[in-house]
């Protein structure tokens, strides 16, 4: 992961964290303010119902004194209240009317619709007739006034919560590029290093090269038993030098950073795939394996050419490498709406499913068998994906232990190219 996606990654992470944290907090918030609303709203439909039921028994069309404050403006507040007797018959109302139904007792504050209601049995306080029932009171009240009281609340609460992530945001973005400035900086110095590393070794690979070419154009003056240990030296330094130009390619690559326009040219892959498939077949033919391929016509491409082949080079040479004597490897490529997607798969040994996240990282190798087997240093598969992003594209692995793997590189189609 390069040092961009890593800023990204931390600050989406601080974002979404604050975020969950923030909106808990809202949560929470809210949940109290309306849990202490509707308490008050439901102890004073208890008090109300309590004075309202002393009314009731004293005289046969009880009604209340609008003196007392408390009952001033029931019906602006929303409130009801509903006497009714002993039968459930409606003897008066103060406020709004609400509804014709029935009393029903609860020992509770209920929620109807829009409306608060709770509904009390009065019994006598007579000595004489104790128990005795007298009749009921209902008051019930709209939730209106709650109900404005949490929209507002919800704005606010919605208000502040953008503009704490807005702040918070922003100091976080700051906190990023501080944290992650340390590493930018070590990764560039590693991949100055690195650059400047695999440069300074190139002269000494060239000198050693050209020697053992001078050696092995007169193998009249190699004595036999040098033969061998030249031939190692030969293979060795060839090795070396794919190595190093592997790490100045990765080391002078970002894999966010696309290939400037003008360095692309028109490329048709059908003819690329079909020239790197017979190039490849001798090696395949060495291990007994049948490799063919399936290309249809129109896979025109932008790209690097050079860059192009070295991606497909790269994904047809580990599945040589990693199918068995006797093994099969399709190379296909078609068209898929706007896209090209070219398909390499073989019946190799497979990739473990703990493993398909860490393939394309460099230098990895599954296990120690393969490193073992293995000619490679692990940078073909790193070098295929800077490849792949570099051309806009992306590439996939659909493997399972002992059962082959399949890569699958999706690269956008040139129309312009076509026209």
């Amino acid at each position: 992961m390069n040092s961009k996606a890593l800023r990204y990654r931390l600050f989406g992470t601080y974002l979404a964290i604050m975020a969950v944290l923030l909106g808990a907090f809202a949560g929470v918030t809210y949940w109290l303010f309306a849990r202490s609303l509707y308490w008050d709203l439901d102890q004073q439909l208890t008090a109300m119902a309590r004075i309202a039921a002393l009314s009731l028994g004293k005289q046969k069309h009880p009604q209340i004194d609008l003196n007392d404050d408390i009952w001033d403006d029931l019906e602006i507040r929303g409130v009801t209240l509903e006497w009714f007797d002993a039968n459930g018959k409606p003897l008066a109302t103060q406020g709004r009317r609400r509804s014709s139904l029935p009393p029903q007792v609860s020992d509770s504050v209920q929620q109807i619709g829009q409306l608060r209601q709770l509904t009390i049995a009065v019994r006598s306080p007579d000595i004489q007739r104790a128990g005795q029932l007298q009749g009921y009171v209902r008051v019930s009240k709209s939730l209106r006034t709650v109900d404005e009281l949490l929209e507002k609340w919800r704005w606010r609460l919605s208000l502040g919560l953008l503009t704490e992530l807005g702040f918070g945001g922003l100091g976080g973005y700051w906190l990023t590029r501080q944290t992650v400035q340390p590493i930018e900086q070590s990764l560039m110095r590693v991949k100055w290093f690195t650059a400047n590393a695999s440069h300074e070794l190139r002269s000494p690979l060239t000198v050693i090269k050209s020697n053992i070419g001078l050696i092995l154009n007169h193998p009249e003056r190699i004595h036999a038993a040098d033969k061998k240990r030249i031939a190692a030296i030969a293979w060795a330094a060839d090795q070396m030098t794919n190595l190093i130009e592997d790490l100045l390619f990765l080391a002078r690559s970002d894999q966010t950073q696309q290939i400037p326009h003008s360095a692309k040219a028109p490329l048709d892959l059908e003819p690329t795939l079909k020239s790197l498939v017979e190039s490849f077949e001798p090696q395949a033919q060495a291990k007994e394996i049948l490799l063919t391929s399936d290309l249809t016509s129109g896979l025109y491409v932008l790209g690097d050419i050079a860059h192009i082949n070295r991606l497909f080079s790269n994904l047809i040479g580990n599945a040589i490498q990693y199918t068995p004597k006797g093994g099969r490897i399709w190379v296909t490529a078609r068209t898929q709406g706007t896209q090209i997607q070219v398909d390499v798969r073989d019946t190799g040994i497979g990739i473990a499913t703990e493993d398909r996240d860490r393939i394309f990282d460099p230098f990895w190798q599954a296990d120690e068998a393969r490193s073992y087997h293995s000619s490679g240093y692990g940078l073909g598969l790193a070098i295929a994906k800077t490849i792949t992003t570099q051309h806009s594209g992306k590439i996939y692995v659909n493997s399972e232990l002992g059962q082959g793997t399949t890569f699958t590189v999706v690269l956008p189609l040139s129309f312009s190219v076509m026209s």
